[in-house]
């Protein structure tokens, strides 16, 4: 039987991976049951060694195995390690392959009837998996386990679907207003942070300083406010919040984008792009003063601003709305598996991957910043990064909305944002329009989350 993944192994190489994982897979079932014999016809077995592989269970995951990528690949060896630490009397085996091939290995290994006891969990994979009983329902675990409490952990960091939990966000991501600090001074104003502190930071004040922060020479923008993205709906969700709208009602049974706060909310955005003429530039190049975007971005800063110390970089939360600032977090969740050998094992290790022992190894690959369990303290890896703007917006987050049909709804989505970008579309047409749309899709597949 194989022994637990440590980090050279997995450095070496994924253990199950390509065309041959079900072939793999189930030669490693048939080791793991032909063991107890191999150890009886051993001439001179060692006591110590006899009692371990008789102790031993296998926890069987599987990974999404970015093999070119190093600091993915020494963050989750040291996250096999420690748990391997943890739990001495459990052997996790890892089965590598690539993040486009996992839905479909997974679904070959279960038709082969090879089960998982834990699975590397997206949100697009959730509807099919449960159909498949890839993975299972985690509430009974949450509800049994001394350890842990359903309470510990933030309701945007579980991912569910009908009224049910089935992974946990290892990985998840909000989104801040990152600011270059020497254009602000330069142009004598409060900056984002400042603003913060005073109370006065809101959708109103970021648009008022991005007009005096932008600079043209003719047509041309050459130094940008701010840069927005309300084309995309994992962005546009926060800005309709902000302004007391949702894209549908609390069933998820009608969209509402023809309400009178989102058509309000989606003015203020085209109007910021189409009238004010604030948005351009390229924060990375020092010629954007505001950014909207994610932690996950600090690595982009680490390797272009920080080595030239092209500006200062600055953190805020979102701006305040007239209905507040819920924040929406994308999630990237562990499963369990629907049919595993060792559910217990495949438990212990879902609780690992969101445990304070792993936040270092997630931060370093732009997560850790938004934790799960709210007993755990998010890391940071830079000096310019504020905690407590993490903390903040993740008691105010929610899960990014969305549905069985969204790859088609942000699609057309961003079709409707380019032409009343182009003037082609006025607001209240193009929410019209997706109103009609989003009828269909819901229909058709309803929601996830």
């Amino acid at each position: 039987m194989r022994k637990g993944l440590s980090r050279r192994a997995f450095l070496g190489g994924s253990a199950l991976a390509g065309a041959g994982l079900l072939l793999a897979a189930c030669g490693q079932a048939q080791m793991a049951e032909s063991a107890p014999a191999e150890e009886e016809m051993a001439e001179e077995p060692k006591a110590e060694e006899s009692t371990e592989a008789m102790d031993a269970k296998v926890v069987n995951y599987l990974h999404v195995d970015l093999a070119q990528n190093e600091i993915w690949q020494n963050s989750f060896g040291d996250i096999f390690d420690t748990f391997k630490e943890k739990h001495p009397d459990l052997e996790l085996t890892v089965t590598g392959t690539s993040f486009g091939e996992l839905p479909a290995k997974a679904g070959a290994a279960q038709a082969g009837g090879i089960a998982f006891d834990a699975v590397y969990g997206y949100f697009a994979w959730l509807g099919g998996f449960i159909d498949s009983e890839i993975i299972t329902n985690i509430d009974p675990y949450l509800a049994a386990d001394a350890d842990v409490s359903p309470d510990d952990f933030y309701e945007a960091t579980k991912e569910r679907y009908q009224g049910q939990t089935y992974g946990l966000a290892w990985f998840s991501n909000g989104k801040e207003i990152w600011f270059n600090k020497n254009l602000f001074t330069e142009a004598g104003l409060k900056n984002p942070e400042e603003m913060e502190a005073d109370g006065e930071w809101t959708w109103e004040a970021l648009l008022e300083s991005a007009k005096v922060l932008t600079k043209v020479d003719g047509d041309e923008i050459v130094q940008g406010g701010v840069q927005l993205y309300a084309n995309f709906t994992s962005y546009l969700c926060m800005y309709a919040w902000a302004y007391g709208a949702d894209f549908w009602d609390a069933g998820c049974t009608m969209p509402t984008f023809t309400s009178d706060a989102f058509r309000e909310a989606v003015q203020f955005h085209v109007d910021v792009g189409l009238v004010h003429k604030v948005m351009g530039g390229s924060y990375i190049a020092g010629t954007q003063a505001m950014f909207n975007t994610g932690s996950f971005n600090v690595r982009t800063f680490e390797a272009n601003i920080t080595p030239e110390a092209l500006f200062e970089i600055g953190m805020a939360p979102m701006p305040n709305g007239p209905a507040g600032r819920e924040i929406a977090l994308a999630n990237n969740a562990m499963y369990l598996g629907g049919s595993g050998a060792n559910p217990d094992g495949g438990w212990e290790f879902l609780k690992h991957t969101v445990s304070a022992d792993v936040v270092d190894q997630v931060a370093a690959l732009g997560g850790g910043r938004y934790v799960a369990n709210k007993n755990v303290t998010p890391a940071t890896t830079t000096d310019y990064e504020d905690i407590d703007v993490y903390l903040m917006q993740a008691a105010n987050s929610r899960i990014t909305p969305t549905i069985f049909m969204q790859s088609e709804f942000n699609a057309a989505w961003q079709e409707t944002w380019a032409e009343m970008m182009e003037g082609a579309l006025t607001v209240p047409e193009a929410l019209d329009r997706t109103q009609g749309q989003l009828e269909n899709w819901l229909a058709e597949g309803g929601c996830i989350q």
